[in-house]
């Protein structure tokens, strides 16, 4: 297994890790928050963030919490 993402980390290497982690997720900007839902088996996490890198760095931050 990689190296847990920083928050200074790419939105592509927060990607990657989270497919690593077995997690199919979605991106979608709605009322002018990035909103991320993701999934993995019967677990679902979903977060925000005014950024897209923050929203994705929240969702490992949360997929973390779900091993």
């Amino acid at each position: 297994m990689r190296t847990f993402p920083s928050p200074e980390s790419s939105g592509e290497i927060v990607l990657d890790w989270l497919h690593d982690e077995g997690w199919t997720v979605a991106h979608s900007l709605r009322n002018g928050e990035w909103v991320i839902e993701a999934a993995r088996s019967s677990q679902r996490i979903s977060t925000t963030g005014t950024t897209l890198e923050e929203a994705w760095y929240r969702a490992t931050e949360q997929a973390r919490l779900c091993k």
